[in-house]
């Protein structure tokens, strides 16, 4: 199932407790405006979740910068993906009006979006722990 769906709001780093375990790569938000296509990308899922599946060549997510195929969708406007199929999630985006907000995470042993020279992304401490691209 694939649907036409960017600017980042947030990111960690996440830090571990120094056990040498694998460390689940940190969410980071992302909020697009709906453009004349869509959102600009697709969905594909199965047990282990929903994932971006493709981004639409000058949509609102590819122009964004901050979404990549693969990354995990984890919410969406605030509502937990877990157990939602990729057409229940499509169903939830397009029912978002003008704008949505999503939940992210990249696969593991890859790095969040980091922010544009001299911004901060929306949510995150004036220190910058992480960061997205807008």
């Amino acid at each position: 199932t694939g649907e036409e769906l960017g600017s980042p709001s947030s990111a960690g780093t996440g830090q571990g407790y120094g056990l040498g375990w694998p460390q689940e790569p940190a969410p980071f938000a992302v909020e697009l405006p709906r453009g004349p296509g869509g959102f600009g990308f697709s969905l594909r899922g199965g047990p282990a979740g929903v994932f971006v599946r493709g981004l639409r060549e000058g949509g609102p997510a590819q122009r964004c910068g901050c979404i990549q195929v693969s990354d995990e969708l984890l919410a969406i406007n605030g509502a937990p993906t877990a157990g939602m199929s990729p057409a229940q999630a499509l169903a939830r985006i397009r029912g978002g009006g003008s704008r949505v907000r999503l939940l992210l995470r990249r696969p593991r042993g890859e790095s969040p979006p980091k922010p544009a020279r001299g911004e901060r992304p929306r949510g995150t401490p004036k220190t910058g722990i992480g960061g997205a691209r807008p």
